[in-house]
């Protein structure tokens, strides 16, 4: 059976695919698990009665922002995993990004 499976898989590893057409791929399909988990999050502290104190446009606004945020920090991690030599490196170049976030968030008080 592991002989058929590999023949079959064979030629799927060979087709010619653009590179950016798998980081594309990766960034849409974690921009849209990103999408859903902030509706859910937004539906579920709307229902336990989070009210918004702007217009429906600033809360529609606030939403995008955070979707952008998500976009970008997926495309930094998908940079810092191609350029990282193996995993353990990607993983410790990543945290760097998590040092910059709650710095960032520190000088604009």
């Amino acid at each position: 059976m592991a002989g058929t499976v590999s023949r079959l898989h064979r030629p799927l590893l060979s087709l010619p695919i653009p590179r950016r057409a798998l980081v594309l791929g990766r960034t849409i399909a974690d921009s849209s698990t990103n999408a859903w988990s902030i509706c859910a999050t937004a539906t579920f502290g709307f229902a336990f009665g989070f009210r918004l104190e702007g217009s429906v446009a600033q809360g529609l606004a606030a939403l995008g922002l955070c979707l952008l945020y998500g976009v970008v920090f997926t495309v930094v991690f998908i940079v810092v995993g191609l350029v990282a030599p193996n995993t353990q490196a990607a993983q410790g170049m990543s945290m760097v990004a998590f040092v910059f976030a709650f710095i960032s968030s520190t000088t604009f008080r």
